[in-house]
């Protein structure tokens, strides 16, 4: 960078995610341009052409609230000395020079710009990127925006599973799984899944890995299933212990609806266990000096089912 004589211009740029506006300052702080650029290859060659008019390219600095990114790399090839500012440090020249408090993107450009004039001895150019460190960083953003764009797919399969199948969310921890997608792709619907015998599942399973059923000694269904931390609709959950009883009789599986609940409050605690024909209990509470409460919690669930 060679600013040993002084900058020609001086230019500031507010950034956005689509289009750029863009102020050029004489050394007096005169406005002699102001435009916008859009956030793509052609709109950075542009920029760089119409900053090229104002002279050597090294006498020409550059203001932006972002120390990288596509548009300081393109102005860092131009040849462009490019100083990153802190957007505090701008808001609060902005409140102190412009007193009818009136805030737009020329207008911050052009605030950009003068703050660029007056305190550029005090500010630090960013340094541009080895070729290795430009091709780091591109796969890094690429595989990002994969990453964002597999969980918006993702999202976007199950809210469509909550609305028209919920019981195929049920039965995979993952949605995004190479089996759930396979069963899913070949399986779209509820109707389409009713051909699933023990024979088909037993393929399905096959195909993806294991060609022994598992062997599932429990299956619990409870804790939260609404409200506090749960989203469970009532169908949802009234599917789920249609699935449970059908499983129970047909294989050998020990399972059934657990009741959570904190032993402290045994009002409560008896109050649930005439209303739900739960078959365990999970206990919130592991205290030692809570056992006392547990036992006797065990006792009247006890009497509970047998008189029910």
């Amino acid at each position: 960078m060679l600013l040993e004589d002084g900058p020609l211009f001086f230019v500031g740029i507010d950034w956005a995610a689509a289009e750029h506006a863009v102020c050029v300052l004489d050394q007096a702080g005169r406005r002699v341009g102001a435009f916008t650029v859009e956030h793509t290859a052609d709109g950075f060659a542009m920029l760089a052409r119409r900053l090229g008019k104002l002279g050597g390219a090294e006498r020409v600095p550059v203001a932006i609230e972002r120390p990288d990114g596509r548009l300081v790399d393109a102005l860092l090839a131009a040849g462009h000395p490019v100083m990153p500012v802190k957007p505090n440090a701008i808001k609060t020249w902005r409140e102190a020079e412009v007193l009818s408090g009136a805030k737009s993107d020329p207008g911050d450009a052009m605030v950009i710009a003068d703050y660029l004039r007056v305190r550029i001895h005090r500010l630090r150019p960013a340094t541009p990127y080895s070729g290795a460190t430009k091709g780091l960083r591109t796969v890094v953003r690429t595989r990002g925006d994969l990453v964002d764009a597999r969980v918006a797919a993702t999202n976007q399969l199950a809210a469509l599973l909550d609305m028209h199948w919920p019981g195929a969310k049920a039965i995979f921890a993952d949605v995004e799984s190479p089996i759930a997608l396979k069963v899913l792709t070949r399986y779209p619907t509820p109707a389409s899944a009713a051909r699933l015998g023990e024979k088909r599942t037993g393929a399905v399973r096959a195909a993806n890995g294991r060609a022994e059923p598992w062997k599932v000694k429990f299956l619990g269904i409870g804790n939260e299933n609404w409200g506090c931390g749960g989203n469970m609709r009532p169908e949802h959950y009234a599917d789920l212990l249609t699935f449970l009883d059908a499983i129970k009789g047909q294989y050998s599986v020990q399972g059934g609806r657990i009741l959570f609940r904190d032993p402290n409050d045994l009002q409560v605690f008896r109050r649930d266990i005439s209303l739900i024909n739960a078959d365990y209990v999970a206990m919130n509470y592991f205290h030692r000096q809570r056992l006392a409460i547990i036992q006797h919690a065990m006792t009247k669930l006890k009497e509970a089912k047998a008189n029910h």
